[in-house]
């Protein structure tokens, strides 16, 4: 379609120079009503009746900022045209909405020095939606503005930013197969991670990614296991760390195992996994403490730390230093009700599913359980991780293995499995399965529960015994 500048056109650019934008910026407002959406490539819908395009004596930005919707498609009847600035919400209080949908391309490119600029969000709300087989591409992006303001990727969409993305407010990726790459990043906002499947789509960066904001984290049609990684950025340079993550959305995992976000500063890449951690168990009946390994595989760790402000921390500490639970070469350091900490400075021990090590009874006693406030990390491959806190209120019967608050034939089960070593069925918290816990299950059995004949019991209790005579002690330290 052949263009010629009215006279609407230069007084648009006449007003645009008295406003104190840049010399030769034309305005092309967006008056489709909303809030139905409408084509971006109808003339109809622009205020100089002109779909605004490349420069024609000036460089042509697009403004939505009515509540208007604008969409582009494949099927768009002049094709779609680069332009050289798009702004969405320009006030505040005022809105601006787009879709790039499946064959629809919106370039925003720089002219005569001048514009590249995609602007989602200035100082009211702007939204635009990257359709599966849509395609943006501009020279700068900012996403900003009102709090509602963001970016969605979803599908194939493809978003390319040649210079750099400063990303506030929002910015949701769905799926695995997104394109999202910039040559700088910097994220002040929300990253959304819809995750949909066992990959996901990285935002990617040539250079520098800063992360300065926060993760939240979704999922829609996959249940997350074990072992599942899921990329978020990869960059050549990476710097910061997400200040919030948020997986109160996404599903609850099983005990034991915990969402983590990995940062790999060497590698310039965050990825998001799904990882077992070591469980701390609390008993406010007791005071007795145990740290275990439910589910996963084997976890490693040379240090560990208890915390509490409310400094709980006055019973009887078991220290792996003084107890030799977790091998030799544990020191602690300056234990108080406030903290309790150690460190393995030869090596790392390993416990394995199913194993727990016991601590001793340091929780004080008559703690209501809206003071409870243990915070429990530990050190991992030069990492420190967060563990998790359980709590019980099981009376403390002699024998129960499991804390369920009985002596039964799991109890029995679990000295028999771990005899010899350590584990679940050290009854008397020395560290170890051995003769004392046998005879302590065996003297308590049936306490708060149903007690199976004697003729039974007793040919089990000599099965155990006749059994650990034969059993290896197995190792439990790693060699450093």
């Amino acid at each position: 379609m052949k263009r010629l500048l009215s006279i609407s056109v230069l007084t648009s650019a006449a007003l645009a120079l008295s406003a104190g934008v840049a010399p030769g910026q034309t305005d092309y407002l967006w008056v489709a009503a909303p809030p139905g959406p409408a084509n971006w490539n109808v003339a109809d819908n622009w205020n100089l009746m002109l779909v605004p395009s490349h420069p024609l004596g000036g460089f042509e930005v697009a403004v939505i900022t009515n509540g208007g919707r604008a969409f582009i498609d494949a099927n768009a009847p002049d094709g779609t045209d680069p332009v050289a600035g798009l702004i969405l919400g320009r006030e505040a209080g005022e809105s601006g909405f787009l879709e790039i949908r499946g064959g629809g391309v919106l370039g925003v490119v720089q002219e005569i020095d001048q514009g590249g600029m995609a602007t989602i969000g200035q100082l009211g709300r702007g939204v635009v939606d990257v359709l599966p087989g849509g395609t943006f591409d501009t020279l700068a992006l900012t996403v900003g503005g009102d709090a509602d303001s963001q970016l969605n990727m979803s599908g194939d969409a493809s978003v390319f930013v040649e210079g750099s993305a400063n990303l506030g407010r929002h910015t949701r990726v769905t799926g695995p197969d997104v394109i999202f790459n910039a040559e700088i990043l910097v994220l002040r906002g929300t990253l959304i991670a819809e995750i949909t499947g066992p990959s996901h789509s990285p935002l990617t960066v040539n250079e520098t990614a800063t992360l300065r904001g926060g993760l939240q984290v979704e999922f829609n049609g996959h249940d997350p296991q074990f072992g599942d990684i899921w990329s978020l950025v990869e960059a050549d340079r990476l710097f910061g760390e997400f200040a919030q993550i948020d997986t109160s959305a996404a599903p609850v995992l099983p005990e034991g195992l915990q969402y983590r976000v990995v940062s790999n500063f060497t590698a310039g890449m965050v990825d998001l996994t799904v990882g077992n951690s070591l469980v701390l168990t609390v008993n406010r009946a007791n005071g007795q403490a145990s740290m275990s390994n439910v589910i996963g595989g084997p976890i490693e760790f040379d240090g560990y730390s208890i915390l509490s402000d409310g400094g709980l921390l006055s019973g009887a500490w078991n220290s792996f230093a003084a107890s030799g639970v977790a091998g030799p070469d544990w020191f602690t350091a300056n234990p108080s009700d406030t903290a309790l900490s150690e460190l393995n400075l030869m090596g790392a021990f390993s416990l394995g599913v199913g194993e727990s090590l016991s601590i001793g009874n340091p929780y004080a006693l008559g703690t209501p359980p809206e003071d409870d406030d243990l915070v429990f990390q530990y050190t991992s491959g030069g990492s420190v991780l967060d563990g998790i806190v359980r709590y019980i209120d099981m009376p403390s019967v002699l024998g129960d293995t499991d804390g369920d608050g009985d002596v039964d034939i799991d109890d029995l089960n679990n000295v028999r499995n771990n005899f010899g070593a350590m584990g679940l069925g050290d009854t008397d918290s020395d560290g170890d399965v051995d003769i004392d816990d046998l005879n302590n299950v065996r003297n308590n059995f049936g306490a708060m529960a149903a007690v199976p004949e004697p003729g039974a019991l007793s040919l089990v209790l000599c099965a155990i015994a006749v059994g650990a005579m034969h059993r290896p002690r197995r190792a439990a330290v790693l060699s450093p």
